[in-house]
């Protein structure tokens, strides 16, 4: 199987190896003279190691997800027509938003535009209390209970790839 892996720094004097294709960890501790080696599943791993970090902007994570929802096509339409945007937003992620955000945005109008897309999923994380990277990605393809669901692994893993590669363009 073809591996395609990135090196972190782990506390203390580990080492780490991340599998784009599954998740999975290795760690490589040295204590002692000797090392050790512990492979771990994706859910591990993502629960020991969580991407999300302070320091990385936003326009990343957005811009990881609309490179995922839509290639990067502003009018893409998905869902047999029930999600639309650059984002794949549906009327119903749109309604809590603009509800929870006091506003009373057009989604016919508003759906195309970025930079309204942008402040809907802030306006829909913090309203269902998403905390991480992971928890943002997941809820946004699933609703609220997205980042508890498994089926929603497999999107984050492709989110989470390219906030490691940094996406290629940010958002603007």
């Amino acid at each position: 199987m073809l591996r395609t892996a990135i090196k972190y720094a782990l506390a203390g004097s580990a080492l780490g190896v991340v599998c784009f294709v599954c998740g999975g960890v290795e760690e490589h501790v040295q204590g002692g003279g000797t090392v050790s080696l512990r492979k771990r599943c994706a859910r591990k791993a993502r629960e020991a190691q969580p991407v999300s970090n302070p320091a990385r902007t936003q326009s990343i994570l957005f811009a990881a997800i609309r490179e995922v929802e839509s290639g990067g096509e502003d009018t893409a339409s998905g869902d047999f027509g029930e999600s639309l945007g650059p984002y794949q937003i549906s009327r119903a992620y749109w309604s809590d938003a603009v509800e929870y955000g006091g506003v009373d945005w057009s989604y016919d109008d508003l759906v195309w535009s970025r930079r309204h897309c942008r402040q809907i999923m802030l306006w829909y994380w913090t309203r269902y209390g998403a905390r991480t990277d992971e928890e943002r990605a997941r809820m946004h393809v699933a609703g609220p209970y997205g980042p508890q669901k498994d089926s929603t692994l497999p999107y984050w893993l492709k989110v989470r790839t390219l906030l490691l590669k940094g996406v290629s363009h940010a958002e603007n």
